[in-house]
């Protein structure tokens, strides 16, 4: 069997204005009554051929409740492990993996506890580009950002005091996450890789905050439309797919099913 761990926005499920121009599409998240992410009729296609040969494991920064109104993986493709809260929260055969939520709280020990975030950076969080937060299962923070007023020189500020107190951040689009630096995708991944019998382990992701991940696994796709190659160009430490939106996707999972079970 391989094995495929991918995150969720933007490489494997998409907004109406960045799936591309086409009309071929499903809904697969409904917020308050809209519809919010959708799949290509031809990604679900190659996903059921997929799950064939392949263990898919989703991993996503968004809370529990966010990642289980994607209909697709609670409908359509049950996985076995899920990966949520950016690696806070690992759920298997659907139930949260207790074993997992205590390695997590030893993980993070060290580092300041969500609970004096609030207080402990109070001027920071008061800047005007800030314009809402959002604290994540306990876990982490993200806050949402205006770009327009965005001071790269005051979030740097910002960003530095966060290491000094054993947190990392990233600054994704309109949307600034800070979380304790042992709280990442690549090591709930590492968990999964261990529970699960596999020949190859191949990873997907757009963002910095998949690129441990990406670099963790044997093979690692990253989308033209991502921040990874935008920051990396020509010189990118995984490989990149020249296309974006659902035609990303599908020409990934083409290759994926292409790829032998060794590498």
């Amino acid at each position: 069997m391989k094995l495929f761990t991918t995150d969720l926005d933007r490489t494997l499920i998409f907004s109406h204005r960045t799936i591309g121009a086409r009309d071929d599409v499903k809904c697969v998240e409904l917020f308050e009554g809209k519809e919010q992410s959708f799949m290509s009729h031809k990604q679900i296609e190659l996903l059921h051929e997929l799950k064939e040969s392949t263990h898919i494991i989703p991993v996503t920064t968004r809370s529990q409740l966010q990642y289980e109104r994607i209909s697709f993986f609670q409908q359509d493709i049950i996985p076995s492990y899920a990966v949520v809260a950016n690696g806070g929260i690992v759920f298997k055969d659907g139930k949260r993996d207790a074993q997992w939520d205590e390695l997590v709280q030893q993980a993070v020990k060290d580092a300041l506890p969500i609970g004096d975030f609030t207080t402990r950076f109070e001027t920071h969080r008061a800047h005007n580009f800030f314009l809402r937060e959002y604290e994540t299962e306990g876990l982490f923070y993200m806050l949402a950002v205006d770009e327009q007023t965005l001071r790269h020189d005051d979030l740097q500020l910002f960003q530095q005091e966060l290491l000094q107190e054993g947190w990392t951040s990233y600054l994704h689009g309109r949307k600034f996450y800070a979380l304790p630096s042992t709280l990442t995708k690549e090591a709930a991944v590492q968990y999964v890789v261990d529970q699960l019998p596999h020949t190859v382990h191949i990873a997907a992701g757009d963002s910095m905050m998949d690129l441990g991940m990406m670099q963790l696994a044997d093979i690692g796709y990253t989308p033209k439309h991502g921040e990874v190659y935008a920051h990396y160009g020509d010189d990118c430490p995984v490989e990149v797919i020249l296309q974006e939106g659902a035609a990303f996707a599908e020409t990934m999972l083409q290759q994926i099913l292409a790829t032998k079970t060794t590498v």
